[in-house]
This record gives structure tokens, C-alpha cells and sequence, in this order.
């Protein structure tokens, strides 16, 4: 609360009318309702003073101060200054409680939106038109994820265990290619979609997939018969 929610809430609390204020004070009742509105943004320490008196309450209550003997030492030296000095201490007592509030004030998270709900197997293959159908995208923190992440999909099977368990979550980059021995989202024709380490076997001219989980062989199949979706970020 500032200045003047304080000013209104102890006024209605001790049931002052703004009329009755504005005449102890020495200015309009409009003038009462704008400080109160926070029109008039910095309300003269004076002002403070003669509002205190009027309520019936101490200065540093309207400015906000714990009741503690630092706050009363530092009222009875700022009562004894020029009208303008006083101003300047109420001045940086202000800009010091708006600091303060801005401190404890906690940022949201910075968000952004990613594809999620799809799965992929770590084993068989699965039907990636039926895993198409349950797409949708989701917001999510972006200290979370990868920065090149395009998608969250879920590892259904266990053959990318101990690494990758079961129903663990693995982020994708949407990508065609991809380097010898990486981690990859392949599409195999007439089966489905899976999560395998993939590389080349230049002298069979074949694609490798090899599963992390031992009691898995590796599957050795033709180029045109395996697309990459993405590689997996880790």
C-alpha cells in the first residue's frame, strides 16, 4: 500500500469523512480523494504530517514503517528539519519501500509452447498415424528444456534402459539427418515409430538401429526404409 491507501483505509476505519479531512488539512475534498487514488503520486511530507495529525496517527504509520525504535529515532530527527529536507528524506524513504516491494516481488518463468503427447517405443515399433491423433502442445518452462527442443515424447518400452526407462520423457529436434551413433525418433516402413541409436553400416549398406537395453539385438535395415523424425537432446 502507498501514501494515500493508507491515508484512505485509516480514514475509513475511523469513519473521517473525506470532507472532514480536506478541512483539518487545509485543502479540497477533491484533492483528499486524489491523493487517496494515488493521482498525486508523492503526497509532500508535510502533507503526511497534517494528515498523521488529523487521524490521530503517527506519520511513519501513513508511510508504511514498522513500529520499531529506528523508526521513532528517525521521525524525531526528520521533524526537526526545513519543510524542504524533510521532503527529501520522505523522497528517498519512498523510492526505498518501492525497491523493496519490487524485490520480493517473485518473476513468472519465462514459457513456451511445445509439442507434446505423442509417444515412441523403446522396443517394437508403435503406429506413429495413431500416435499423430493424440498430438497437442502444451506450455512449459523454458529452463526445462532444451532451447532447440520441438517436442516432449514419451518412451513406451525398455529397450533404451537403463538410460532411458519406461514412460521417461525424452526431448526432440525435428530434424531428416543425423550424425553416426546419434540418439533418433525413426519412422520404419510398414511398422511404426521408435527410439534407437542409429548408424550406418557402410559395408552392408545398411541403416543400425541398436537398442541401449542388451537383451535387445540390433536391427540391421535398408536406407529407404527407415526416415529420421528427430534427434534426441539430452
Amino acid at each position: 500500500m502507498n501514501v494515500g491507501e493508507r491515508m484512505r483505509a485509516i480514514r475509513k476505519q475511523k469513519k473521517i469523512s473525506a470532507d472532514t479531512l480536506a478541512d483539518a488539512i487545509g485543502v479540497s475534498r477533491s484533492t483528499i480523494f486524489r491523493y487517496e487514488k494515488g493521482d498525486i503520486e508523492k503526497v509532500p511530507i508535510e502533507v503526511v504530517a497534517k494528515v498523521a495529525l488529523a487521524l490521530g496517527v503517527k506519520p511513519q504509520v501513513l508511510m508504511g514503517l514498522k513500529s520499531t525504535g529506528l523508526a521513532e529515532s528517525i521521525h524525531d530527527t526528520v521533524v526537526q528539519l526545513h519543510p524542504a529536507r524533510q521532503q527529501n528524506v520522505y523522497t528517498y524513504a519512498e523510492g526505498q519501500l518501492k525497491e523493496q516491494q519490487n524485490e520480493n516481488v517473485v518473476p513468472l518463468p519465462e514459457q513456451r509452447e511445445i509439442v507434446c503427447g505423442r509417444g515412441t517405443a523403446a522396443g517394437a515399433p508403435i503406429d506413429g498415424d495413431a500416435q499423430d491423433a493424440e498430438v497437442r502442445r502444451t506450455r512449459v518452462n523454458v529452463d526445462d528444456i532444451p532451447a532447440s527442443a520441438d517436442e516432449i515424447v514419451t518412451v513406451e518400452g525398455d529397450s533404451m534402459e537403463p538410460d532411458y526407462p519406461k514412460y521417461s520423457q525424452i526431448f526432440v529436434r525435428w530434424q531428416d539427418t543425423i550424425d553416426d551413433g546419434d540418439l533418433a525418433v525413426v519412422r520404419v516402413a510398414d511398422e511404426g515409430v521408435t527410439f534407437k541409436q542409429v548408424s550406418r553400416d557402410y559395408q552392408q549398406k545398411k541403416i543400425v538401429l541398436h537398442s541401449l537395453n542388451d537383451k535387445y539385438p540390433d536391427r540391421y535395415l535398408d536406407p529407404e526404409d527407415v526416415s529420421i523424425i528427430g534427434v534426441v537432446l539430452n
